[in-house]
């Protein structure tokens, strides 16, 4: 992974505080009545030793004060840090169930902007980190996707963007289009890179119990996050006038839950805006995706169950900025009440107690403020002698093209395009055996921004990642308009933190009660700490245990946690200030 800046230096972020575990010393506080205990912990009760003060003296009574204070101002240290023997009397059973709801699109403002009470309700009962971030590039839902079900970057997992060249062809690759995604090539490209996901842990301990992934119409997202080893891949299809229940090839259901009455929907028709960008009532397909899990859930008990929720993405882009605010207050608590319904379903079926949820995004829609027209990439492209096999932009861009020796007067000719809208220029480069990324800035920007920036980038170098990828000033985007001739309003697949802030919400058995923390979570991190909680063999991911989330964090998990802390909040701040966060 490169982390060079302009003249090809390597930038090495400062040091940073070590993560925050607030409310970390105080009791745990249960669940309300309105969603009863989330699994807390019994703990062993903290007995404080009585200090001998001599009332005869004044001085020694004061020194004893200081003394206490000092010793628990170090027990607590301890507790936070160290994790002694002050944790539960016996070590907590491990989680039986997961859950994961994406929200696609939804950024971190909208959840602290917009009511909505089973979200909240979630976040009290467990631990939120309001500076979580996606953490890498493609920020796109089938990336992000396939690093929520493997905990790997794309580097790593294989899944780099929604298309790539052929690294033995140059022919470009798209293994999530509707048909290759029926036909196993995605299963086939992650398999063979990953070789390990959060779902093939979960069969290698419940062999005979049901790993679910369900999302809306891209039922390529779906399959990334459920990986190769999903048991059910649910996805609608559209048959005719009808969206129908369908899945993936290789990860049907029985054909009895397909037939679960309520899940034939109209295709929507029309010059509306649900019918004009995703062909349903706005609102509908979101609903579809609950409904789908409760037909499950009426059934069974599936150990991992992800849903990936699609509207937001789906329809903002593209909403009139002066009905924004309210269609995404629909959206959004919309998805809050499929969220409280699906939880509910869980303490019908009984698996609430030992059950635990996660709420993210896998992007983060940002207002679009200024166009950069994609044919001015195309055409410098061209102009510099470069043959393009592919040219991906939104609110970044990324391309591929014939031959390596291109790379080089192709990024060269593309830092003259638009110096006003695109911050830094990266080339792929192969130094020591490995594909890495150079920077080229176009503008007087920071160090820590250039390095945060190479860092993002380079989580997806390798073989088939772009040759070369813009990274445009922040509102900028190249999208242009829908096909039904509305422009875009909002867009996604950007680097710059509003593309990239995410919420990121865990709350139910094992997991500390109403605790908020200052580590920048990201997607990769998402895995290993449901491997820890659910007591499941270990991979080797590129995300860590989120150990100031957990009563019991494995040995060990602390300390990585703070050492990423140092090296990726300075990372985030950089972000955040160009972005004037």
């Amino acid at each position: 992974m490169s982390n060079e800046g302009p003249s090809g230096s390597p930038h090495r972020p400062d040091r940073g505080s070590p993560p925050r575990r607030s409310d970390r010393g105080l009791p745990r506080r249960r669940a309300s009545s309105s969603l009863e205990d989330l699994g807390e912990v019994e703990r062993r009760p903290r007995t404080a030793r009585r200090a001998g003060l001599r009332n005869s003296s004044g001085t020694s009574v004061l020194a004893a004060l200081i003394l206490l204070t000092l010793v628990g101002a170090t027990a607590f240290a301890i507790f936070l840090h160290g994790r002694s023997d002050l944790s539960a009397a016996r070590p907590p059973a491990p989680a039986a169930y997961a859950f994961v709801f994406v929200v696609d699109g939804m950024a971190a403002a909208d959840v602290s902007s917009i009511t909505t009470p089973n979200i909240a309700h979630l976040a009290k009962q467990g631990i939120s980190y309001p500076s979580a971030w996606v953490g890498q590039a493609e920020s796109s839902s089938l990336a992000s996707n396939a690093s929520i079900g493997t905990g790997l970057f794309p580097s790593n997992d294989g899944v780099v963007g929604w298309q790539w060249s052929s690294p033995h062809s140059a022919q470009v690759v798209a293994p999530a289009s509707p048909t290759q995604v029926q036909l196993g090539s995605l299963d086939q490209v992650m398999q063979s890179h990953s070789r390990d996901s959060l779902s093939s842990r979960v069969k290698s301990r419940y062999p005979n119990d049901h790993v679910v992934s369900i999302s809306g119409s891209q039922c390529g997202v779906a399959d990334a996050a459920g990986t190769w080893t999903a048991d059910y891949v649910l996805c609608p299809r559209r048959q005719s006038k009808e969206w129908l229940p369908g899945s993936v090839t290789g990860h049907a259901p029985p054909l009895a839950l397909l037939n679960s009455p309520g899940l034939a929907v109209p295709v929507l028709r029309g010059r509306a805006l649900g019918a004009v960008t995703e062909r349903w009532q706005v609102g509908t397909q979101d609903d579809w995706v609950a409904r789908c899990a409760l037909a499950v859930l009426a059934r069974e008990k599936p150990r991992l169950t992800i849903l990936n929720f699609p509207e937001i993405e789906q329809v903002l882009r593209f909403a009139p900025s002066r009905n924004d605010g309210d269609i995404r207050r629909g959206l959004l608590r919309g998805v809050d009440r499929d969220i409280g319904r699906v939880v509910a379903a869980t303490r019908v079926n009984g698996t609430f107690d030992r059950s635990v949820f996660v709420i993210t995004s896998d992007q983060a829609l940002a207002s679009v403020a200024q166009r950069l027209q994609k044919s001015r990439i195309a055409d410098a492209i061209l102009g510099a002698g470069g043959e393009q096999t592919y040219l991906a932009s939104d609110m970044s861009a990324a391309a591929g093209v014939r031959d390596p020796l291109q790379v080089a007067p192709v990024a060269a000719a593309l830092r003259s395009v638009d110096r006003g809208n695109i911050d830094i220029v990266f080339r792929k480069v192969r130094t020591h055996g490995r594909e890495g990324y150079r920077a080229e800035a176009l503008r007087s920007l920071s160090n820590g921004f250039i390095a945060a920036e190479s860092d993002v980038v380079g989580t997806m170098a390798s073989v088939t990642s772009p040759d070369i990828v813009l990274v445009y000033s922040p509102g900028v985007s190249t999208f242009g308009v829908h096909a039904s001739r509305l422009p875009e309003q909002n867009g996604g697949m950007g680097m710059q933190w509003p593309n990239l802030h995410i919420p990121f919400i865990l709350a139910g058995h094992g997991i500390v009660q109403g605790a908020t923390s200052r580590y920048p979570a990201r997607l990769v991190d998402l895995a290993p700490t449901l491997t820890a909680l659910m007591h499941l063999a270990t991979g080797s991911p590129d995300g860590l245990v989120l150990a100031d989330a957990l009563y019991q964090p494995p040995a060990g998990s602390v300390m990585r946690q703070e050492n990423e802390s140092r090296h990726s909040s300075p990372l985030v701040r950089a972000l955040q200030e160009r972005s004037g966060h």
